[in-house]
């Protein structure tokens, strides 16, 4: 392609966008609006994943030894339980830590209550692991598991709370692609349209030029590029001001009211890249060629 046919390319798509006037600021407003609202829900989402996952008592269970258990069945039960599946960690918590974390939970003014259970007298916490795991689902079939291994005496879990996080997790993800998929059905209708106006301002024009035999591909670029420019403006204004929103929620909320934990703006900023640019401009193009192909099929 010539430099000239590029430009007039080019030059063309920004007349259309110009001669569209209205219906191209709608056309930006409607994408970078869409954008704008699937990077706030994508912001969520991660978010919401990522403070969850923060969470890890809600996933974990702890297996109670029987009092009288020796180290070398400790050892064992220590490498069965890792063995098994689901597992993510395991965390073995003796009874004489388990002992001196109890004092320090009740404080100095009630500590002389745990003096009486010194070398002369039995302590009475057990042995215990602290096991994390991946997938609730699986939780049955793990504890299922742990009760046959040798020495476990009693297992006790967050299930409820774990099962209830897990709930909210798949609500909020699958409320929220639900939600982005409307918001591109919406953003390619918009275009699409945008594009049929161009075609019947320029009926005529392209008639004559099908007339003397100008090539599809020649007709069709400068509504292309017309769609291309929407996108792009669309995506820098979104991009934009996603970047404001992020940076003001960390810097003013996140990090001086230290309400939660919030993903840094750095470990984002691809996937912004990708739904404001990439998204952006397959929704333009795309929502363009439906209106393209089919006016040059008449």
């Amino acid at each position: 392609m010539s430099r000239f046919r590029l430009f007039t390319f080019i030059k063309d798509g920004f007349k259309g966008v110009f001669r569209n006037g209205l219906m191209s600021v709608a056309s930006i407003l409607v994408l970078f609006s869409s954008l704008l609202l699937i990077g706030i829900f994508t912001t969520l989402i991660k978010n919401v994943n990522f403070n969850l996952e923060k969470m890890d008592d809600f996933n974990e269970l702890v297996c109670y030894m029987e009092l009288d258990t020796d180290d070398e069945t400790l050892e064992k039960a220590e490498q069965d339980i890792w063995n098994l599946d689901n597992v993510t960690n395991v965390l073995f918590v003796s009874k004489e830590e388990a002992l001196e974390q109890e004092r320090l939970e009740y404080g100095e003014e009630y500590a002389f209550l745990f003096d009486m259970y010194n070398t002369e007298r039995a302590n009475p916490l057990p042995d215990a692991f602290r096991i994390e795991y991946e997938s609730v689902s699986k939780l049955d079939a793990l504890e299922y598991q742990l009760e046959k291994v040798q020495g476990v005496q009693h297992i006790r879990n967050s299930r409820e709370i774990a099962i209830n996080i897990e709930k909210f997790k798949n609500i909020i993800t699958i409320g929220g692609g639900w939600l982005m998929l409307l918001l591109v059905v919406v953003s390619l209708f918009v275009i699409s349209n945008t594009i049929k106006l161009t075609f019947h301002s320029r009926e005529l024009e392209i008639s004559i030029m099908r007339y003397i035999g100008a090539t599809k591909f020649y007709i069709t670029m400068p509504f292309v590029v017309e769609s291309i420019i929407i996108s792009l403006v669309a995506s820098a204004i979104g991009y934009g001001l996603q970047w404001y929103i992020y940076t003001f929620l960390v810097e003013k909320i996140a990090i001086e009211y230290n309400i939660i934990s919030i993903v840094p703006f750095s470990q984002m900023n691809n996937l912004f890249l990708i739904i404001f640019f990439g998204a952006g401009l397959f929704i333009g193009v795309f929502g363009g060629a439906i209106t393209i192909r089919k006016y040059m099929k008449v």
